[in-house]
């Protein structure tokens, strides 16, 4: 009675679905293949005509070893050989691992079809996207070459006028990624952070505590085009507290967004970031996410953001908002449990992807 019904959607099924080996050209190096499998980009010719791009900055600087030390980028992890309560490093693997982890969202077979966006919606008849690789971080350099070198391969998707998605690394990240985005665009842009931490140290210029006061130096963000969500925790200290104060941006702490609601506290972010400015840019600092669910933080602490939350909350900027560039950053696959911390990473990478792809016409 049904046979025939069957046998026409397989028929659309095949129309659609790539059914292909896998190709060489999708490896990054080793085990390591591209992110969802998608087409990979060797040389900077190869990011024309694509709207979004993926990039991997496989960068960890200073270690919290202590409550008062800290040891320099050319260290070795403190855990290196045996896993530490306080000093939890490993940030620099995690473009692998959530490459690895991202065959859960492969793109090469079944285009990304996302039926809770719509019964006929698949994300890659939207966008066209490519993986950009790794940046280079050569430990003999200094921190300033490095970040040098990441700026360089961050402005070659803008470009080649795509969007940056990028896989961190600590939260040093958004300073280069921003001033790439300041160095090849005009005008002001909003920032929306999502993070436990204030993050409002000025000194050294690169480290995971001292992004954003690098990304004012660029004079293409201003206090009141910034906002974080999510802030929570004794892990700040009274200097953060003061220049919050000073600068007098706009802050969510965990107890706005349990009282407001995320949909709320989101669409308030959206209207702070965008008054005046030409588009934003997005940070997620993973451990502004529930411990419970979020696995593999460096600085876990338990009763943050949900993953649900955190998806509705990039869904919503990513549709919303004309997006420069985002980064998901501090993920340690070293202290991550079967892979799920990292494909949580690649779940709200998809998330922005989506977002974008929703605003733009069917490809044909």
């Amino acid at each position: 009675m049904y046979y025939e019904r069957f046998k026409e959607a397989e028929e659309k099924a095949l129309r659609i679905d790539k059914k292909t080996d896998r190709k060489m050209e999708r490896i990054l190096h080793d085990d390591v293949h591209s992110f969802m499998e998608l087409p990979i980009a060797r040389k900077k010719e190869d990011l024309k005509g694509n709207d979004i791009v993926i990039v991997g900055i496989p960068y960890e600087g200073s270690k919290l070893v202590t409550p008062y030390e800290c040891w320099p980028l050319a260290a070795s992890d403190p855990d290196e050989n045996e896993k530490q309560i306080y000093a939890r490093c490993g940030a620099q693997y995690c473009p692998d691992a959530v490459r690895r982890n991202s065959i859960h969202y492969n793109m090469a077979q079944g285009d990304g079809y996302l039926p809770e966006v719509g019964p006929d919606f698949y994300v890659m008849h939207h966008i066209s996207a490519a993986d950009y690789g790794d940046a280079v971080i050569d430990k003999s350099k200094s921190t300033e070459e490095i970040m040098d070198s990441i700026r360089s391969k961050i402005e070659d998707v803008y470009e080649a006028g795509a969007i940056p998605l990028v896989i961190g690394g600590d939260h040093t990240i958004p300073a280069p990624v921003f001033e790439a985005l300041a160095n090849k665009n005009d005008g002001n842009f909003g920032i929306i952070d999502f993070d436990s931490h204030f993050d409002m140290s000025y000194e050294p210029r690169y480290w995971a505590g001292s992004q954003w006061a690098a990304c004012f130096e660029t004079g293409k963000v201003k206090p009141e085009n910034f906002v974080q969500i999510g802030i929570r925790g004794i892990r700040q200290n009274a200097f953060w507290q003061y220049v919050q104060q000073d600068l007098g941006y706009k802050y969510f702490s965990i107890r706005d967004v349990e009282e407001q609601g995320i949909r709320a506290v989101v669409q308030q972010a959206i209207d702070i970031a965008t008054k005046g400015t030409k588009g934003i840019y997005v940070s997620l600092d993973y451990d502004c996410l529930d411990a419970a669910l979020a696995y593999g933080q460096k600085y876990p602490d338990v009763a943050g953001i949900t993953s649900r939350e955190i998806l509705v909350a990039l869904r919503m900027i990513s549709e919303q908002t004309n997006l420069y560039g985002f980064d998901v950053c501090c993920m340690s696959p070293r202290y991550d449990i079967n892979g799920l911390g990292a494909q949580m990473v690649g779940r709200a990478m998809l998330e922005v992807m989506t977002g974008i792809a929703e605003k733009k016409p069917e490809k044909k």
